[in-house]
């Protein structure tokens, strides 16, 4: 399909050559920057005009998936991971879905998670671990100054409370946290994912140490990716937040460099989201 649409094409590009940046210690940073600027431009361009086939509709959903993929190999790009995830889930709602034949009608959270609940299998946990994890989140809630920022707040919170004795409500709660800032309104989701907005950026990042969490205690080592290269961009996403948090919310950075040093010892298991 890829050689029918020039933004698929270049979205594919674009992340294999993040792929073998991250995972092979080849430098592609050129190949990528200029495929994903290339995709990102056509896709904005093709967007402008209704979207009448479903192959075309296919075509986008695709090449936004592979995009949302490349921005978890890229050292900058937390945020713009947050927005290509929330760009996919409106093109799906408004473009895609409704187009007659769409590859992608089954291709949906409620899917996804079920995906998930056939791969899950309860490993050994550090309840301590857990438990100290559970209050740090909780304290977050101090820190939370608007209605969405709570929303988040709460829903962390209860994944995480859920791990030690109900790891697969636990998975699941964890997908209302990946979905929520899709449903966010537009001003809502503006303010969340601002550059100075700390508190959004440590729940953000306590999301993707929380997925890494997850993968250890519910999904069996056979499932571990063969290529470890997107646990370390998430630990440098995470020293990057803490280290520009203003002096008012440094201590809340503490947990989260710590837990870092944790996951760098665990294999790269994750719940498989993009």
């Amino acid at each position: 399909m890829s050689h029918h649409y020039d933004y698929l094409a270049h979205a594919v590009l674009a992340l294999g050559a993040s792929h073998l940046t991250v995972n092979t210690g080849a430098d592609w940073t050129p190949q990528t920057l200029y495929h994903r600027t290339t995709a990102l431009r056509l896709i904005s361009e093709r967007l402008s005009e209704p979207i009448e086939s479903s192959a075309e509709g296919d075509a986008l959903m695709g090449a936004l998936i592979c995009l949302a993929g490349q921005s978890s190999f890229l050292a900058n790009s937390v945020h713009e991971y947050v927005n290509l995830t929330r760009g996919s889930y409106l093109v799906s709602q408004a473009v895609v879905l409704p187009l007659n034949g769409s590859m992608f009608k089954s291709i949906t959270d409620a899917r996804h998670l079920d995906l998930l609940i056939t791969m899950f299998e309860e490993q050994p946990k550090d309840v301590a671990l857990i438990e100290e994890y559970r209050d740090y989140v909780e304290s977050l809630s101090k820190i939370c100054k608007e209605e969405h920022e709570l929303q988040y707040q709460s829903l962390l919170y209860r994944a995480i409370s859920l791990l030690s004795t109900k790891p697969l409500d636990a998975v699941r709660t964890f997908t209302a946290v990946f979905v929520l800032p899709c449903l966010f309104d537009n001003d809502s989701f503006s303010d969340f994912i601002r550059e100075d907005n700390h508190t959004a950026n440590l729940l953000v990042a306590n999301m993707f140490l929380l997925d890494y969490l997850l993968g250890q205690t519910c999904m069996p080592k056979r499932e571990t990716p063969k290529f470890g290269g997107r646990k370390d961009v998430i630990i440098a996403w995470v020293h990057k937040v803490v280290s520009r948090l203003p002096e008012a919310y440094r201590d809340f950075g503490d947990f989260p460099l710590r837990f870092c040093k944790i996951l760098a010892t665990y294999d790269p298991r994750y719940l498989f989201w993009p």
